[in-house]
C-alpha cells in the first residue's frame, strides 16, 4: 500500500473496522477534523500505542507460562479457601498448602 496523503484520508473515512485493522484504533472521519488535527490525532495515537508496545515488551522479555500459571493457581487455591468459614482452619490449609508449594521447589 502506497503511504501518502491521498491513502490516508481514504482510510480515516473507510469505517471504524478498516482503520482498527489497519492502525489499531480509528480516527474521526474528515468531516470532523482538518488535516493538523488528524496528524496530531496520529501522532498523540503512536504515542501512546509505542508506551504500549513498550511495556508489552518488558513482559516479553521476562514473563515464564509457568510463573503465570503459578500466580494463577496460588489466586485459585486462595480463593477457594476463603470458602471455609473457620478462619483458623482456613489459615491453616494455606499455610499447609505454600509449604507444600515451597518444598517442591
Amino acid at each position: 500500500m502506497e503511504v501518502n496523503a491521498k491513502t490516508f484520508v481514504e482510510l480515516v473515512n473507510s469505517g471504524k473496522m478498516n482503520q482498527s485493522e489497519k492502525f489499531g484504533t480509528w480516527f474521526s472521519s474528515t468531516d470532523k477534523q482538518d488535516g493538523k488535527q488528524l496528524i496530531d490525532d496520529l501522532k498523540m495515537r503512536y504515542d501512546k500505542a509505542k508506551k504500549h508496545l513498550e511495556l508489552m515488551e518488558q513482559y516479553i522479555n521476562v514473563l515464564k507460562a509457568e510463573d503465570i500459571d503459578d500466580i494463577i493457581n496460588d489466586k485459585k487455591i486462595t480463593k477457594l479457601f476463603e470458602g471455609i468459614k473457620d478462619a483458623k482452619k482456613r489459615e491453616e490449609l494455606l499455610q499447609a498448602y505454600k509449604a507444600a508449594k515451597a518444598n517442591n521447589y
